[in-house]
């Protein structure tokens, strides 16, 4: 491995590992019902939901998100139901106890929306780019909403800098349409390829301030150990000092 895709696997590590110690033990069992719903309550068969939840579980065991206690808990509940309907009845229920009450699932709904772009949608307007050269207002706010809804990822929602992660997405999201660097193939989706462009962006830009923050540390560490040297040649008047150190 290279060793700038062993610093990118570290960096991306050091994200979702942020991401979980930026929570308390509510919001990394809120993570787990989260991570799982969608593809429970698209389930039609009633052992693949469930290996969806054992699977689940074990993810969410590696990850911290979900203890011992909570993990037998979960597996005897879960062994006893024999119906998909009260299968997904359990998780729905489950999510919106550790959420707290039901508006915070709408919120996170109306997040997902504002932020959503439709596949078909976008395909029509990057070719309709590819012929005209002109981008349409559409196909802008379809970028625009790519990144914004990026930044609202658990693993990236705290950082300080996240109007530069921000930025740095729309500047090569625009970079890849304008050199019309993503090639339309049946199955291939290019909301995904702009998509990864914004999350290299995003982990370009902590592995910046990640070396901005590191130089600014080492140069504080240089000066003060300058200052300190400094002021203990003084002389007598700082005895006292010198011997305290």
């Amino acid at each position: 491995m290279s060793k700038d895709k062993q610093t990118e696997k570290e960096t991306t590590e050091e994200v979702k590992e942020a991401s979980y110690k930026s929570m308390d033990e509510k919001e990394l069992t809120q993570s787990f019902w989260r991570d799982i719903y969608d593809p429970i309550m698209d389930g039609t068969d009633l052992d693949t939901v469930k290996s969806i939840i054992y699977e689940g579980i074990e993810t969410g065991v590696d990850e911290g998100k979900v203890d011992d206690t909570s993990y037998d808990k979960i597996l005897k509940n879960i062994d006893k139901i024999d119906d998909l309907n009260k299968l997904k009845k359990y998780v729905s229920n489950s999510l919106l106890y550790h959420e707290g009450h039901a508006k915070d699932i709408k919120n996170t709904k109306k997040n997902k929306e504002k932020h959503y772009v439709n596949a078909k949608e976008f395909i029509a307007e990057v070719l309709s780019y590819y012929d005209s050269d002109k981008i349409s207002n559409k196909l802008s706010m379809m970028i625009h909403k790519i990144a914004h809804g990026l930044g609202y990822a658990p693993n990236f929602i705290n950082y300080s800098y996240k109007e530069e992660m921000i930025g740095d997405a729309l500047v090569g999201m625009f970079k890849a349409l304008s050199g019309k660097k993503y090639v339309h193939k049946p199955g291939r989706n290019p909301f995904s390829y702009f998509n990864t462009i914004a999350y290299h962006a995003f982990l370009n830009r902590i592995k910046k301030e990640k070396k901005i923050h590191e130089a600014v540390k080492q140069y504080q560490e240089e000066m003060y150990d300058c200052l300190m040297d400094e002021y203990k040649s003084d002389g007598p008047k700082n005895e006292q000092y010198n011997e305290d150190f």
